[in-house]
């Protein structure tokens, strides 16, 4: 694990190649490989949350930690929406600190106005009511901030602060978690290294005063 503080660096050449560039050491270490597709909403401490296009193009949210190769596979986000395409748009997610598969929650801006969030014992998001905003044109939340009491932080456009506190439940789980949904799908970000490469064999022709004589090794 590279020392901290450290630089995530993503090569031009290789995208879904990261590495992280320790600044105290000067050198930079060759992290987990991320499937193509990948786009980036949020991160914290090491963490990063991805949304990622699944087999059956349906969006599957990820936490990732690079640098130790863990990755948790959150419940399925859909929300209603005219635009079908956006049912499951996300454009800021956050969480809490340290995350680990049996003990997380996360929050999330969906569309323009509303706020979903998640525990670890949920098996779907519970999306709460539309936060008002003014009456300007494209006004929209533009950041949200987690706490571990309980609230969330949203900016505006328009440069409004709005508070939600979620329910005094939300460390356990959400309001809509008992209802039916599907089980957290057998996903995963991270890529197998790829096999090494089978050994080389080589030939060497040794005189002999009968014939020469091969020789074969990897």
């Amino acid at each position: 694990m590279p020392p901290s503080p450290a630089l995530l660096v993503v090569a031009d050449g290789d995208r879904w190649r990261p590495y992280a560039a320790s600044l105290p050491t000067r050198r930079s270490f060759e992290l987990t490989t991320i499937v193509s597709g990948s786009r980036c909403v949020g991160s914290s401490n090491g963490w990063l949350a991805l949304s990622v296009v699944g087999s059956i193009d349906e969006t599957v949210f990820v936490l990732l930690n690079p640098i130790a190769a863990m990755e948790i596979i959150l419940p399925p986000l859909i929300y209603e929406h005219e635009d079908e395409s956006r049912r499951d748009w996300v454009s800021k997610l956050v969480f809490t600190l340290c995350p680990a598969k049996d003990d997380f929650a996360a929050a999330a801006i969906c569309d323009i106005d509303m706020i979903a969030y998640v525990t670890a014992d949920a098996k779907r998001w519970a999306v709460m009511d539309p936060v008002r905003l003014t009456s300007e044109v494209g006004d929209q939340l533009t950041d949200v901030v987690y706490t571990d009491k309980g609230k969330v932080y949203c900016l505006s456009k328009s440069e409004d602060v709005h508070v939600l506190r979620l329910p005094k439940c939300w460390r356990r789980k959400p309001a809509n978690a008992d209802e039916a949904g599907p089980s957290e799908p057998e996903f995963s970000v991270l890529q197998s290294p790829p096999p090494p490469p089978p050994p080389t064999e080589h030939t060497i022709i040794v005189p002999h005063r009968f014939g020469n004589i091969r020789s074969h090794w990897g």
